[in-house]
This record gives C-alpha cells, sequence and structure tokens, in this order.
C-alpha cells in the first residue's frame, strides 16, 4: 500500500519487471545448493567449502550476466529507468553467498 502511494502506475510497472527478472536469476542462483545442504548427513567443511564455491561462482556470474545486459533489458522493454534498477538488485547477488550458505545450515530455506 504504502509502495502505491510512492510511485506512479508506470514506476510500479518497472519495478515489477526488474523484480520478476531478479526472481527467476534468484531461481537460478540456487541451483539446490541449500537443499543439498540441509539434506547431507555428514557435513564436513570440505562439503560446505565446496558448496560456497560453487553458490559464488553461480551468484557471481548472474551479478555479472544481469549488469552486462541491464542496457539490452532496458531497451527491450524500451524502459531506459531499468538499468539503473537492474545495476543495483545485482548488486544483491554478489553480497548472496556469503549469507545463503549459512542459512541453509542453520535449516532455512
Amino acid at each position: 500500500m504504502v509502495i502505491a502511494r510512492l510511485l506512479t502506475p508506470e514506476e510500479i510497472g518497472i519495478f515489477s519487471v526488474s523484480a520478476s527478472l531478479i526472481g527467476i536469476a534468484h531461481t537460478l542462483r540456487d541451483f539446490g545448493i541449500a537443499n543439498y545442504l540441509i539434506q547431507e548427513k555428514e557435513l564436513t567443511d570440505d562439503k560446505i567449502k565446496s558448496a560456497f564455491t560453487i553458490t559464488a561462482i553461480m551468484a557471481w556470474t548472474i551479478a555479472s550476466l544481469l549488469f552486462i545486459t541491464k542496457d539490452i533489458i532496458a531497451d527491450f522493454y524500451n524502459q531506459p529507468e531499468l538499468t539503473t534498477i537492474i545495476q543495483i538488485l545485482s548488486l544483491n547477488f554478489v553480497i548472496l553467498p556469503f549469507s545463503s550458505i549459512k542459512m541453509a545450515i542453520l535449516g532455512v530455506t
């Protein structure tokens, strides 16, 4: 409700498009690693480090792809504002690997 009062209908549409793209990217980024860590019976440091490495590679690759293609996406939707929003939201993928492994170990998905 608050966002609806602060943003115009066009701005809500732009945010919805970028949130959808980021949501799809998050699904690809997870790659089942959190489920693996939750279900693993003998969780060793090596397995945790391997999971972190795979998560970091996936997340940073997706962040790079989003950052590189932000102009193409904005041109496709004919909305230049998408460039800035995707640029900011892609930074989330840089930070995410540091918390996602710990959350999976705690059993929170």
